[in-house]
């Protein structure tokens, strides 16, 4: 399989995922931290609707602590 068809897609999407990057990175989710329990819960929705938009079936999990985004792409077994 040859890479020359996915190198240039990667180059235009990337100012786009930079984007996306800088955009949750912006969410001040410090786990440790009990104030911002509610920025740890919205950098996690907010992972789950962009892996939503990329094609993943995506979702949080609510745990004990804070929530697990669980995302599965592809044809393989979930």
């Amino acid at each position: 399989m040859s890479l020359d068809p996915v190198l240039p897609r990667i180059d235009a999407d990337l100012p786009a995922a930079i984007e996306r990057l800088q955009a949750l990175l912006g969410i001040p989710s410090i786990s440790t931290d009990p104030a911002h329990k509610a920025d740890v819960a919205a950098a996690a929705d907010w992972l789950v609707a962009d892996l939503q938009l990329l094609g993943f079936d995506a979702s949080a999990r609510k745990t004990q602590g804070h929530p697990m985004v669980v995302g599965h792409a592809g044809e393989g077994k979930h």
